[in-house]
């Protein structure tokens, strides 16, 4: 497959390769599932080195970029381990890359289009994994809102003929979209990651029958973005999943269980005049008709047709020559989000998207805001090669 012609991006997650999705549609057919995807070369490739074992652990490192694993100081049991390198999906950020995860779909078919997505039944954008309303933080169930109606693609494990279940942290594993992403199977909780290695081992030799277990970890990802890359504190999660990744190996060795091990995006830091802040007065000015939805790295936005040239000359303006601004149209064209857009990911997308070209960030944030992404030291979200490229380790 061919990209795009003038395409202005480093990666695109459709033609640069194998991607998440690949994986997905991969672990469908490993667990049975009654969703059926086409196969392609990409996939033949992963399930060549997965096997038919019986049972599988895959293990998420929320933030493990590939190049924590590419320097010299890197940590050796998953550098030597790797077998290849993939593409997650765009936005490069978790819950449009676990959606894919979950789905095997591409976010332009599962609808969750980054942190925030525009939701159509409250006409305003939606915190996608704590299912929040945005501007207020009011749990959309107390709003009447259905997950089904945030997260409309079908879940491949809710079918799998496979046991499975979920090993997730304290705080996040009665989630709405845990249940979601499993497919209502169980979950079982952990406190540190330490407890989730050992929970996990143990529960993989407990097992008897053919199983399929999910192990969400997210100490890279959290270090990464309030410390920055390079931190000690990010440097010491890399090297303990490391440590815990090599014992793990070494205790399920020479039998029937295979790990894969991949992340969801990778990160690239921000300096502070790389941030601008998307707020109120972008709205008082008639720029946009409501607060933005998407990430760090990509602003999907909403305006009145009738002034349509302006807006447009103005949010260019506004947004600087970091960012490129394109129409939905484009965004469809280039398949930035995947080859097939549905109605409700088009309905999502907006009028307008504005994408870094590098390490700017853009969010919303209302003035005197504490605790706004803005603080952040390190993001994700765009399309360069350090936010889209993520290890994937099978033994």
């Amino acid at each position: 497959m061919i990209r795009p012609i003038d395409y202005p991006f480093e990666v695109h997650p459709v033609f640069d390769g194998p991607s998440l999705v690949d994986l997905a549609r991969v672990m469908s057919r490993s667990v049975e599932s009654s969703v059926i995807f086409s196969g392609s070369k990409e996939q033949d490739l992963i399930e060549g080195l997965l096997g038919n074992p019986g049972k599988t652990l895959l293990i998420l490192v929320d933030g493990l970029g590939a190049h924590f694993l590419s320097g010299p100081d890197s940590p050796s049991f998953l550098c030597e381990s790797m077998n290849m390198t993939i593409n997650t999906v765009f936005p490069s950020t978790t819950a449009s890359a676990l959606t894919s995860l979950s789905t095997g779909l591409w976010p332009s078919q599962h609808g969750a289009l980054g942190w925030w997505t525009y939701l159509n039944q409250i006409n305003g954008p939606v915190t996608t994994l704590p299912f929040t309303r945005m501007v207020d933080g009011i749990s959309l169930e107390d709003l009447g809102v259905a997950v089904e109606s945030l997260f409309v693609a079908e879940p491949y494990l809710r079918t799998s003929k496979k046991e499975v279940c979920g090993l997730l942290p304290s705080n996040i594993y009665a989630s709405a979209f845990s249940s979601y992403a499993l497919g209502g199977n169980p979950v079982i909780k952990y406190s540190s990651m330490e407890e989730g290695f050992q929970s996990a081992t143990n529960l993989l030799k407990a097992k008897e029958s053919p199983t399929f277990m999910y192990f969400y970890i997210p100490d890279v990802d959290s270090n990464a973005h309030r410390y920055g890359i390079d931190h000690n504190f990010t440097k010491a999660a890399v090297t303990e999943v490391d440590r815990l990744c090599r014992i793990l190996r070494d205790e399920v060795e020479g039998s029937n269980v295979r790990v894969i091990i991949t992340a969801d995006h990778g990160h690239l830091e921000a300096n502070q005049y790389e941030k601008i802040a998307i707020n109120e007065k972008v709205l008082e000015v008639g720029l946009i008709q409501q607060p933005v939805s998407g990430d760090a790295r990509v602003s999907y936005m909403r305006f009145e047709q009738e002034h349509t040239d302006i807006t447009h000359a103005a949010l260019v303006d506004f947004f600087g020559d970091e960012f490129q601004l394109i129409t939905s149209q484009e965004a469809i064209m280039w398949q930035l989000l995947g080859p097939i857009m549905n109605e409700i990911s088009k309905d999502r997308l907006g009028d307008l998207i504005a994408i870094s070209r590098g390490s700017s960030i853009a969010c919303w944030s209302e003035e005197g805001q504490l605790g706004s992404m803005l603080d952040l030291k390190s993001f994700h979200s765009g399309l360069t090669k350090r936010e889209m490229e993520v290890p994937l380790i099978i033994f």
